[in-house]
């Protein structure tokens, strides 16, 4: 029984893990990845800390330690994979991709007895900072074979320039609704800004956030920083090629999924602010402060009744907004 785990290496990095017991079971990694691996057309220089093989307790375990200078948010991580001639029982692959800063927190992939895994399964770090260390560990679990305990014999690193790892996706804006919803009393657009800066931040995405809201002087128009780059929602489907697109009257797609990437908690979402990006007036709730109405968008439409789909809303409603990334 063969079990092969390494992380996709620069020029192919080899990891050699070898153990052994009694009954000649025994953990490798390839010498090389097949190819048929991805080739990531961008990568970061990543140090290869360490790696280790054991097998105790029916599960057998690869691991691997590395840590780059240029680890930030929104870097990918590939691990390859393949099982071959296991035993009979009921299989799973688990993976910890960050086992030593969040080790209750891993992925589960059930395998049938003849169905063995060739391929690089990716994850992307999106709370990663520069310089951070992660360990990936991935586990082979049989059941009927808890007794079981293959020790480490020798483990042995052939080289040493470390795993490749995508560099951050093509640069793009974060566009979300938010998952709560709250009356249009915000007391100002500062604090409607803070609602969306606090939610982007404990789903773990980076940079700067303001509400799609505007009053009787400010609007997205004015206090928005209008991007270059595309705007896109957190799985990646894209709304807009950049400012201009976005505030043409139409957009590309609903903005429909929320910070976490869950479906939107209300169809209706507080504007105030036609597709232009520029204040509706009179219909801002007294600049988000609750009296007496406000325009709404709603978050199934492309056209301009995406940010104005509706007048003369009342302000206690418990509505959404948008927020984007500036």
């Amino acid at each position: 029984m063969k079990l092969y785990a390494s992380l996709v290496g620069v020029s192919l990095t080899a990891v050699v893990l070898v153990v052994s017991c009694s009954n000649d079971i025994q953990l490798t990694g390839p010498s090389s990845l097949p190819t048929s691996s991805p080739s990531p057309s961008s990568h970061l220089a990543v140090v290869l800390e360490s790696s280790e093989a054991k097998s105790c307790g029916g599960a057998e375990e690869a691991a691997m330690r590395f840590s780059s200078p240029g680890f930030v948010a929104g870097t990918t991580v590939g691990v390859y994979v393949n099982f071959a001639g296991l035993p009979d029982g009921a299989k799973k692959l688990r993976i910890w991709w960050d086992s030593e800063n969040q080790p209750a927190i891993h992925q589960d992939i059930s395998l049938a007895d003849d169905d063995p895994i060739k391929e690089v399964i990716q994850h992307t770090y999106n709370g990663a900072r520069a310089g951070d260390k992660r360990k990936v560990r991935v586990e082979l679990i049989i059941e009927g074979h808890t007794n079981e305990c293959i020790r480490v014999r020798m483990v042995e690193l052939n080289d040493t320039t470390g795993p490749v790892v995508s560099a951050p996706p093509t640069a793009r804006k974060i566009v979300f609704v938010t998952s709560a919803t709250a009356t249009a009393n915000y007391n100002g657009l500062t604090q409607a800004d803070t609602v969306c800066q606090n939610l982007a931040t404990a789903a773990g995405l980076s940079g700067t956030f303001r509400a799609w809201l505007s009053n009787a002087t400010d609007s997205p128009s004015t206090r928005f920083t209008q991007s270059t780059v595309p705007y896109k929602l957190v799985d990646g489907t894209q709304i807009a090629d950049n400012w201009t697109d976005l505030t043409d009257g139409t957009i590309d797609n609903p903005i429909n999924k929320t910070e976490t990437n869950g479906g939107p908690p209300n169809t209706s979402v507080y504007s105030g602010t036609t597709a232009n990006g520029t204040v509706v007036a009179d219909e801002h709730c007294s600049n988000w402060t609750g009296a007496p109405k406000a325009s709404v968008g709603n978050t199934g439409e492309t056209g301009s009744g995406w940010t104005l789909s509706s007048k003369g809303k009342s302000c206690s409603f418990h509505y959404p907004i948008y927020c984007f990334e500036q």
